[in-house]
């Protein structure tokens, strides 16, 4: 009597490799998590700034602009946007030449002038 093999006793090849239950949870795990926490110790490094170093900064960083529609010479794109009610982004588009007008106002830099000093006295 022969017998032949069954399916079960046969040996064959087994192509399929077996992935972990979890391959997200294992992935991970080994993984930092991004972004970092917002009130990390790193990044409450540096000297904090006192309100009025932060208004000489922006005073000195801030550049007069002329509205053409009003006539006024505003110190300052912030300050013409609250005025005229309207957004300091857009304003500084205009300036930029991005757009030629935003509702109906022109814009220019103003012209310092240099031949006075800060008393209004003649150099």
């Amino acid at each position: 009597m022969t017998t032949t093999p069954t399916p079960s006793t046969t040996t064959t090849p087994s192509l399929l490799v077996e992935a972990p239950e979890s391959s997200r949870e294992a992935l991970t795990a080994t993984k930092p998590h991004y972004p970092p926490p917002v009130f990390a110790p790193h990044a409450l490094k540096g000297k904090k700034q006192s309100p009025q170093s932060i208004a000489l900064r922006a005073k000195a960083n801030s550049k007069p602009i002329h509205c053409h529609q009003t006539g006024i010479t505003y110190p300052s794109i912030k300050l013409a946007a609250e005025k005229l009610n309207l957004k300091a982004n857009s304003i500084g588009n205009v300036l930029k030449g991005h757009c030629n007008s935003i509702k109906g106002f022109t814009f220019c830099y103003a012209k310092i002038d240099t031949t006075t000093t800060t008393e209004g006295e003649a150099k």
